[in-house]
This record gives structure tokens, C-alpha cells and sequence, in this order.
């Protein structure tokens, strides 16, 4: 089997193993996803510099588990390889806007032209950029770099030994949110196996996976969309008037995957407002169920010296 290895790599001492052939292709991929970004309203808006505790968008650390193969032969006919199949567990940090920071660790069998079996096992670091597209659906384009091996490979005549790789990969992936805590995704993209002097795969690939979020599987307050605020001008001489009369209203849905028992909506202006207004109490709040309600608010005397272009933040 070392032979077959050596072979390979050998094989493929003169060709590209930079990835050249689709780096092109993870530019456009990013490029197209950053147009979406700036371009498609986001699912959750602040108007008002309104500022939503309990917002759509998640932080944390996202887990997933996938199913991967590799198809080197779609791009030459000539390889050394036929195949490979495995399995990727991934880290992913879900920071306050479109990027995220992942890691990955990775098992695959790998399928020779000779029917040799393969092992390899490696690690890798990327970054990706993220769109919602729906409070349900949404894309991501990501790219990695990482280090691995093909461990214990029998050479005869000499000792057993292991042949060290880097990897370099990108994926362009699409996700289905079943729950506030778990997604299911289909990706493709490109991976490249090679040493410094030799390139061993470059291959398309192809993968389905299932994702967890451990912070919101034990968040206490329901996954709720702010779909449209809407206030009007306050007068600080009427500032006891908003107390029975709204001055604006809010447009919440229910974006769980069942129903959300004791919803409360409350407003707040910490700069005017000593505590928070209670606008609206619901009992139970149904899957997908729009609740439409009237903001109040109790203004203490501060609100008396608001100047005339100050912007407050509401809550």
C-alpha cells in the first residue's frame, strides 16, 4: 500500500496543487454571498434604532456532524484515486454579524485505482461568511486550510509510515432551520489533499449534515422575529399620555417549532424611563401565529430636557 501512495504522489508531481483550478470559483462564491448580504433586507429590522433583546439571530457555538464524498475523477479521468467517503465534526462560533469562525476534524476512506484502501485524518480552520434568507433558510460560503495524515502505511522492506498532508477546501452550503436549536444542510464544494511538492486529490465534493446549537436548546425565552415596529413622534409635555395611549406598536411572530407559553412584550428608554412598561401579556403563542401590540410607555421627568434631534435607544 505505501507503494500505491508513493505512486500517486508521484503521479502528480507536476501538477497544479494549489488549488488554482477553484479558488476562482470561492471568490465568486464569496463575492455573490457579500452581494446578498447588502442587498436582501435582513429578516429581523431595526427601526428607530430600535434594539430587540430577543432577536433572531443566534450567538454561540453551532456543533454539526456531516457525511462527505469525494468525486477526483469528475476532473481527471487519470487519477490514482476513484474515490473517498468519511465523516466531518465541526465547531462553528456564530459572532454578531455575517462571518463565523470554524473548525473541523476528519475521518475518510479513500479508494484507489488499485483497490487499495486509504485512511486519512486531519484538522483544519476556516472562516465563513453567512445569509439569511428566511427566518428558515439560509447560505453559507466558507473556506479552510488545515493539516492531516494518511497514518501506518506498510512499505516493504522498511517500517511502517505515515505520510503527512495539508488540505485546503471550500463549501458552498445551504441550510433548513427545523428548530430554534437544529438545522439540517446539503453543501458541494472543492477539496485538495497534497504535500509541499505534490498534489494527492482534487476533487469535488458533495455532503448532507445536521447541526445543533447547544446555547439555544437551553435558552429559557422563545425564538421570536420583531417583523415591523412602528412608532410615532413622542411630546415630553404629554410624557404621562403614553402611559394609556400607544405611541407606536410592534408585529411579532412565533418562529419556534411550537408553541411559546406566557409571551410578554415591554418597552423601554433607559435614558427617560426608570423600569420597563408591560404593553402586552399573551398566554400562549402558536407556531408561526403573528401577535400585533400597542407600545406604552411611563416616562419619568428626564424625558422634559430631550433635545430635539437626540436619537434614544428603545428597548
Amino acid at each position: 500500500m505505501g507503494r500505491v501512495v508513493l505512486g500517486l504522489l508521484e503521479m502528480k508531481r507536476t501538477k497544479k496543487h494549489y488549488g488554482g483550478d477553484y479558488i476562482p470559483f470561492f471568490i465568486f462564491s464569496m463575492v455573490l454571498l457579500w452581494e446578498l448580504y447588502m442587498v436582501v433586507p435582513p429578516t429581523v429590522e431595526a427601526q428607530d434604532q430600535v434594539r430587540y433583546l430577543d432577536s433572531s439571530h443566534s450567538t454561540g457555538i453551532e456543533l454539526s456532524m456531516s457525511a462527505d464524498a469525494w468525486f477526483p475523477k469528475l476532473l481527471e479521468q487519470d487519477t490514482g484515486v476513484s474515490y473517498a467517503i468519511g465523516s466531518t465534526a465541526q465547531a462553528t462560533l456564530l459572532p454578531i454579524g455575517p462571518l463565523d469562525l470554524m473548525t473541523r476534524a476528519r475521518v475518510f476512506s479513500i479508494l484507489t485505482g488499485a483497490g487499495e484502501n486509504l485512511f486519512y485524518l486531519g484538522g483544519a480552520a476556516g472562516l465563513g461568511l453567512s445569509k439569511q434568507l428566511s427566518p428558515r433558510l439560509s447560505l453559507r460560503t466558507a473556506g479552510f486550510a488545515g493539516l492531516g495524515q494518511i497514518p501506518d502505511i506498510k512499505v516493504p522492506g522498511v517500517e511502517e509510515k505515515s505520510y503527512g498532508l495539508y488540505e485546503l477546501g471550500i463549501r458552498l452550503e445551504a441550510s433548513y432551520r427545523l428548530s430554534a436549536s437544529t438545522r439540517i444542510s446539503l453543501f458541494t464544494g472543492f477539496e485538495q489533499l497534497a504535500t509541499p511538492t505534490s498534489s494527492f486529490i482534487n476533487a469535488p465534493s458533495v455532503g448532507i449534515g445536521f447541526e445543533i446549537n447547544p446555547g439555544e436548546m437551553l435558552r429559557s425565552r422563545g425564538h421570536i422575529d420583531f417583523r415591523e415596529v412602528d412608532t410615532e413622534p413622542v411630546f415630553p409635555v404629554l410624557r404621562s399620555w403614553y402611559d394609556t395611549e400607544p405611541l407606536g406598536s410592534v408585529s411579532i411572530r412565533n418562529l419556534e417549532d411550537g408553541p411559546i407559553e406566557r409571551v410578554r412584550v415591554y418597552f423601554h428608554v433607559p435614558e427617560y424611563m426608570e423600569g420597563s412598561r408591560l404593553c402586552v401579556s399573551k398566554e400562549r403563542l402558536e407556531q408561526g401565529e403573528e401577535l400585533e401590540a400597542d407600545l406604552f410607555a411611563v416616562f419619568d421627568e428626564r424625558i422634559l430636557a430631550l433635545p430635539k434631534t437626540a436619537a434614544p435607544t428603545l428597548q
